[in-house]
């Protein structure tokens, strides 16, 4: 694989679908692919339709959670060399079959999608962005509508009631996401949408642009008993606090996203509704965290997850000793990572961005249940040495085996530089980024 000879022997278009590098196993081929990136991964699935369910087959397992744009020629996704080189906009229709979720942005929704709706088999999460959502642009998708699990919008606005112009044809709802957007039309006075069943539901994100009062909020959790995740905003839970203690609703996880120091957090009320059981585990996603507030999020009951952008500073955080999950953006010091390795002794995931090897550094050596991390680098040309990174996992008694989840090129990058390519160790083992679905701030 590594000289040009041997790559456009690969590439160029096979005589027979009998050829004999069908003799390769499963696990030759996706070895083959884990020292490409998606253009070149892309290209290989084109040569002819066994390579394509071959390398789609790899794509779904290892792209499945990055972006990717549907225009009106094709769909689009941003790819990195391994020498941190991030290349422009690639089309990788040629693996419509293996997209589980698929983009619609901007004004104008693509008709592409309509024309070649047999094909995205494998889609079942559709995020609309930055629309108009009406009937005319629903039915270029409208086919699909039955085989989706996740409907998602943000920063939209509605012409019509959202159930009638999509939710009802979805019959297999999980998830059902508003951020930032239009809830819709009102008929008789009421959000149609959230007094109907969804037998399969089990999350609902509501962060409306408007932020007002939803009184339909309590019927939708009587109806929907199934639903185990609330995720809303800090300012929609403080205005619909009542309501919401007044359901009756009994969660497994609250999630409260764009919470601002500015405005405090609802404390208080968060404490309220784990008192009489609305949640069992609580999300909080922050701008920002000053000393006062890092104190008080120890008082707040059943907190396990806890993101930070921009990340500064670490004040007490330490001592939130029942986190199991934290995410932070921005530049840190050496001294707050070790503070927080040393405090965080349940931590069992960590994503870490702008950062480089040093900050993941003291968790590797001091987190005994940490077992992912989701490492994005400040810098390019980012080699992971995972000798030392297993050999220092290795002095931790009882430590769980941790599995690094990074950009492409240092994916790549690494993946070249490792004798004989063994990404894969007794306590430290690196994958694709994009081959976790790992919820971080928005």
């Amino acid at each position: 694989m590594g000289n040009k000879q041997s790559q456009a022997t690969v590439f160029a278009p096979l005589d027979s679908e009998s050829s004999k590098i069908f003799n390769l196993t499963i696990d030759c081929f996706d070895e083959i692919f884990e020292y490409l990136n998606v253009k070149d991964l892309h290209s290989f699935g084109q040569t002819c339709k066994r390579m394509n369910k071959v390398a789609g087959e790899y794509f779904k397992q290892n792209y499945s959670s990055a972006p990717k744009e549907c225009r009106e020629d094709g769909i689009y996704m941003y790819c990195w060399d391994k020498d941190g080189v991030v290349n422009k906009r690639i089309q990788i229709s040629g693996f419509n079959r293996f997209m589980p979720c698929i983009s619609h942005y901007h004004l104008s929704l693509p008709k592409y999608i309509k024309s070649h709706i047999n094909e995205f088999e494998s889609t079942n999460h559709i995020h609309l962005r930055e629309q108009r959502i009406n009937s005319i642009r629903i039915k270029h998708f409208k086919r699909m509508l039955p085989q989706l699990e996740i409907v998602q919008h943000r920063e939209c606005s509605m012409d019509g009631d959202f159930y009638d112009l999509i939710l009802k044809y979805c019959k297999n709802l999980k998830v059902i996401s508003v951020q930032s957007s239009d809830v819709g039309n009102r008929k008789n006075g009421k959000l149609n949408w959230l007094l109907q069943k969804y037998p399969k539901l089990e999350r609902l994100e509501l962060r409306p642009s408007d932020c007002c009062l939803i009184e339909e909020l309590r019927e939708f959790f009587v109806r929907n008993p199934n639903v185990q995740r609330f995720s809303t905003s800090s300012k929609f839970l403080s205005k619909n606090g009542d309501i919401l203690l007044s359901s009756n609703a009994k969660l497994d996880i609250l999630q409260v996203k764009r919470c601002n120091i500015i405005s405090r957090f609802p404390l208080e009320l968060l404490n309220r509704l784990h008192e009489q059981g609305f949640y069992k585990r609580l999300y909080i996603y922050t701008r920002s965290v000053d000393e006062e507030l890092s104190t008080s999020l120890a008082s707040v009951r059943g907190l396990e997850l806890l993101c930070i952008w921009p990340f500064d500073k670490s004040y007490n955080l330490a001592e939130l000793t029942n986190l199991r999950e934290l995410i932070i953006y921005g530049e840190s010091s050496a001294e707050d990572m070790e503070n927080l390795a040393n405090g965080l002794i349940r931590l069992e995931r960590l994503y870490i961005d702008w950062a480089n090897v040093n900050d993941i550094m003291p968790f590797i050596r001091r987190s005994p249940k940490l077992n992912k991390i989701k490492f994005i680098p400040r810098d390019e040309g980012v080699v992971l040495k995972l000798a030392m990174l297993n050999a220092e996992r290795a002095k931790l008694a009882g430590a769980r085996k941790i599995i690094i989840y990074t950009r492409d090129d240092v994916f790549l990058a690494t993946k070249w530089t490792t004798r004989n390519g063994d990404t894969n160790l007794s306590f430290i083992e690196i994958r694709r980024a994009d081959s976790i679905k790992w919820e971080h701030y928005d």
